[in-house]
């Protein structure tokens, strides 16, 4: 189970900065969910770089997306992670 925070606040070099993460929940063995991991994208300089505003996941691969972040200094491009599950 993935959910997204979006505007959530990630320390960065710069301080903190609302770019984003994604909670990663898994079930135990009792059949309850637990949070398992955090994920955050990539630093940059942007304020809002919204990663986790979209979510998939099939399997083992999850796909972050992040509509704001940007590839260099111009206008926002936007980036999709994939992240895939490892034991």
């Amino acid at each position: 189970l993935l959910i997204g925070a979006s505007s959530s606040a990630v320390s960065t070099s710069q301080g903190a900065l609302n770019q984003g993460v994604v909670y990663v929940f898994v079930r135990n063995a009792q059949g309850q969910w637990e949070k398992h991991s955090k994920l955050e994208g990539k630093e940059d300089e942007n304020e809002s770089n919204e990663f986790g505003y979209s979510v998939s996941i099939e399997r083992e691969i999850a796909i972050i997306g992040s509509p704001s972040a940007r590839a260099s200094n111009n206008e926002p491009q936007g980036s999709v992670y994939v992240f895939l599950r490892t034991n």
